[in-house]
């Protein structure tokens, strides 16, 4: 904007301006929240800290959660909630494990768009895009689970991550990485109610 004051621009110029910022910022951005890396330390901090009223949950716990809980837990000492529950599903059951994506974006070069969830910005992700940055989800899924699917939406900021078992009567698990913010609540004051 300096170059604003330094000269008489015409409004072409300046729109072009404004755009090649905000281009740059964005890009800035990407560059620091565009890390699928962010993601697998996001599961590994809900796999290692979670606790649902005081209690951690292994992992074959969390995947025998009867019905919605949420789990508190810490990532970079910072607390949030996650939704861990059942959806019983036309072909199979699953467990959805709602995390927070710690500010991911990630601005699609490639994939497929696809229409899901009554929305058509949904992009489904090529297994290399993505695999190599997701060490968590192969060291403690690789054995019960034989595949994956990658699924985007960008306006959401929202990737979805479905495992297959390997045993077809196993539990399905549908990962979602959306946005979320820290779990604050219990750090408020609280007053009395009278007496």
């Amino acid at each position: 904007m300096e170059e604003l004051q330094a000269r008489k621009m015409d409004d072409a110029e300046i729109k072009d301006l404004v755009a090649e910022e905000r281009e740059a910022s964005v890009t800035q951005y990407l560059q620091r929240h565009h890390k699928f890396e962010l993601l697998d330390s996001v599961l590994t901090a809900f796999l290692e800290t979670n606790t649902y009223r005081g209690s951690h949950y292994t992992l074959p716990e969390l995947l025998n959660t009867p019905h919605k809980r949420f789990f508190l837990f810490y990532h970079y000492s910072i607390p949030y909630l996650a939704t861990v529950f059942p959806v019983d599903g036309a072909t199979a059951t699953w467990v959805n494990i709602k995390l927070c994506n710690d500010g991911f974006a990630y601005k699609p070069r490639e994939g497929t768009p696809i229409a899901r969830h009554q929305s058509t910005n949904w992009v489904a992700l090529p297994i290399p895009t993505f695999s190599p940055y997701v060490h968590t989800i192969h060291a403690t899924f690789s054995s019960t689970h034989k595949q994956i699917r990658a699924f985007y939406n960008f306006p959401m900021s929202r990737l979805d991550l479905k495992l297959y078992p390997r045993d077809p009567t196993g539990t399905h698990i549908l990962i979602t990485f959306e946005p979320g913010y820290p779990y604050v609540d219990e750090e408020m004051p609280a007053g009395g109610l009278g007496e």
